[in-house]
């Protein structure tokens, strides 16, 4: 059987730090055609120097518009027929190549296929496993529980899709899912754990603001009226949005609490409770609690 190539498209910015981890995660796999692509915005920590001492990578630093720009560049060099997304912090476990092309050798109707995954300290000890799920359009409104780090996607479809929203800085990962699941198949494979995502104070991920509410809340309310999301019953998609509107006042409210700004706190406050009461009164204590407490 002739193997098809697979292209890990990694962007990155300055980060000397974990780069050598993520590059030898991609080496260390035990799957004959892989290429490695790096898209670099221009670092200057030491990436560079790393880099370089990796003959076989191929990779670009110039500056460029934010790691969505950066991901659609790495894209569109991809030689492989099928491609993964492995951020410059993240690693990717033994064997996470080869089974995901295995899958996709043997299941030709999937377009995309992804996994669990460890989340990582700085350190790169395990904190907890963040498992996935099978694949369901109403609920991806509701949860991004796709593994960004563990998903592997067939060239033809990327490139059919757009590849990655380059006006999303924070959920262009999870539009990505919405885009390709509105008409093409996307498998979870449960138990195989493919990738380790590094979570620490400094990463993107960490920096919960409104920001990352307000982004998703953008992208359900274009696909109120995008007819590519027709399959998607509008009532689900109405249900999704008033959720994201109250996420959002509660990350405006805990965003002002922590910068100690009660009048800011008060008003938001003040709008959930006049905008969404009875949203709220339809959860129960301890259901609100886990929406006040809710990372993204």
């Amino acid at each position: 059987m002739n193997l098809p190539t697979v292209s890990i498209v990694t962007p990155c910015y300055n980060a000397a730090r974990f780069i050598r981890e993520t590059i030898e995660s991609v080496s260390g796999q035990r799957y004959p055609h892989v290429e490695h692509i790096v898209i670099d915005g221009g670092s200057t920590d030491g990436t560079l120097d790393i880099l370089k001492a990796y003959p076989h990578l191929r990779w670009v630093s110039a500056p460029d518009r934010g790691q969505s720009h950066a991901l659609n560049k790495g894209f569109a060099m991809a030689r492989g027929e099928l491609i993964g997304w492995l951020n410059a912090d993240d690693t990717y476990a033994p064997g996470a190549v080869s089974t995901a092309v295995d899958y996709l050798l043997q299941h030709p109707e999937a377009g995309m296929v992804c996994s669990d995954m460890w989340i990582v300290g700085e350190n790169g000890k395990p904190l907890r496993l963040a498992r996935g799920k099978p694949f369901d359009l109403v609920e991806l409104l509701n949860e991004n529980y796709v593994r960004q780090a563990t998903v592997f996607i067939r060239r033809q479809l990327l490139n059919e899709v757009g590849g990655v929203n380059e006006s999303l800085h924070y959920c262009m990962d999870r539009a990505l899912w919405l885009r390709v699941g509105v008409h093409h198949q996307v498998a979870y494979l449960p138990g195989i754990v493919s990738a380790n995502f590094r979570f620490y104070w400094g990463s993107k991920t960490s920096l919960y603001t409104p920001g990352f509410v307000a982004e998703w809340l953008g992208v359900l309310t274009d696909a109120l009226d995008n007819p590519l999301y027709q399959p998607i019953p509008r009532a689900e998609v109405l249900k999704a949005i008033e959720k994201y509107q109250v996420r959002h006042q509660v990350a405006l409210m805990r965003q002002a609490a922590r910068q100690k700004d009660p009048r800011s706190t008060w008003r938001a406050c003040a709008a959930l409770l006049s905008r969404h009461w009875r949203y709220l009164l339809r959860y129960p204590y301890l259901k609100t609690r886990a929406l006040l407490a809710a990372k993204r």
